[in-house]
């Protein structure tokens, strides 16, 4: 027999551990078949409380206004859907993810939600951390004449291109058809071919080599201005040569859905602008050392290196969300790891490098304080919340904090 403390850090490699339970680890009956897919999504408990979390101040008031969410780093789409739910089909909910297959998952889990109006939510992909555009008119142009400028040197190439198929083809036609004429000389001169079959057949090389030409260039593919950017949705060119950058959420969603044509199960908008959302919901990746633990905490997965690595990329991610809320907006910041690296930490660099950034009480708040030592004052530590698996909640490893952006 090992305690706890013996399995997760004693260096056991290669040892079977046999375990032994004097209780049934579950007190429910399981309901894999029972429920169907379309009215039941697994959740742990920590999980349905960060999203609580993050709308508690309205949930609280009774009444749900339409607000624009985000939900940074969304699948496989189960606070996602748990966030619609709570709206009751209102607002919007954009979920992005900067895996393609992981975005289709998350838009598969809430089309497949029937009983949850999901309506709402938008799956993207798309790399949160790339996407927020600028609302400069000056900038707009400059990138608009930045595109001009590239499409007009592809279609510079494209026609050099062309030109010199269709020269290399009449070339090869030429010298083709100047062998078939010298045959046809040679035999009229031999007598072998009357005057007018000569005349004939050169008329014919003629015609061989227009059809020789045509052929050739019947494979060159014409000229498409490729839109590869986010300006057929997010600017309207007007007659007078101004610009509108159009911010309104709903507007671009509109002209992203009319541009699909309802065929494709992810929207193609490449950003947002600054303070678009009222409410952001940032589980980014992380160790996720409460959901796997280990018997020993070696290897490139939980190196040191490794840890301080993700904890740089979530304060990107950070920093990112900073920009897209609105003064007065709620982020709500969590993991599934219990590393103060990518908990408390994290949260002490929000603070210091945001100053509009502030904690404020959670609702509810069943779980922990965090730990101290990480950067926090005592009073901060208590308004974080953090979930240990050791608990007598007995939920996985899971961290929480709740900020709000001032107005000012």
């Amino acid at each position: 027999k090992r305690s706890r403390k013996q399995l997760l850090c004693s260096s056991l490699n290669g040892i079977g551990i046999h375990v032994c339970s004097s209780r049934l680890p579950w007190k429910l009956p399981p309901l894999n078949d029972i429920l169907p897919v379309d009215k039941s999504y697994s959740q742990s408990i920590p999980a349905m409380v960060a999203t609580n979390v993050l709308l508690s101040d309205f949930l609280k008031a009774g009444q749900m206004p339409e607000l624009q969410v985000l939900d940074m780093c969304a699948a496989p789409g189960g606070k996602t859907s748990h966030i619609a739910q709570l709206l009751k089909g209102k607002g919007i909910v954009i979920a992005s993810d900067r895996s393609h297959k992981r975005a289709l998952r998350l838009a598969d889990t809430c089309s497949n939600l029937a009983e949850t109006d999901c309506s709402n939510v938008f799956p993207l992909h798309l790399d949160i951390t790339k996407a927020i555009l600028s609302t400069s008119d000056d900038a707009t142009l400059k990138h608009r004449a930045k595109k001009a400028a590239n499409i007009g040197a592809d279609k510079q190439r494209h026609w050099k291109n062309a030109k010199r198929v269709k020269f290399e083809a009449l070339a090869e036609a030429k010298r083709i058809e100047k062998e078939k004429r010298r045959a046809s000389a040679e035999m009229l001169y031999s007598g072998h071919i009357s005057k007018s079959e000569f005349e004939k057949r050169q008329l014919q090389s003629e015609k061989n080599i227009k059809d020789y030409v045509q052929s050739a260039c019947k494979n060159i593919t014409p000229f498409k201005q490729q839109n590869t950017d986010d300006d057929a949705i997010t600017t309207i060119p007007k007659s007078d040569g101004r610009i509108i950058v159009e911010t309104d959420l709903k507007k671009i969603l509109q002209l992203a859905k009319s541009k699909s044509q309802g065929k494709q199960k992810l929207l193609d908008i490449r950003g947002f602008y600054p303070e678009t959302f009222d409410a952001i919901l940032l589980d980014g990746p992380c160790s996720a050392l409460g959901l796997r633990p280990r018997l020993t905490a070696d290897g490139h997965l939980f190196s040191l290196r490794a840890l301080k690595s993700m904890a740089m990329y979530q304060r990107k991610l950070i920093d990112t969300a900073v920009k897209l809320l609105r003064p007065g907006g709620t982020l709500v910041y969590s993991t599934c790891t219990i590393n103060p690296l990518e908990n408390e930490c994290n949260v002490s660099y929000a603070l210091k490098a945001h100053q509009c950034l502030s904690l404020v009480p959670q609702y509810p708040f069943i779980g922990q304080r965090g730990l101290p030592g990480t950067g926090l004052t005592e009073a901060q530590v208590g308004l974080v919340q953090r979930f240990d698996p050791s608990s007598k909640l007995d939920t996985c490893g899971f961290f929480c904090a709740k900020l709000r952006k001032s107005k000012t």
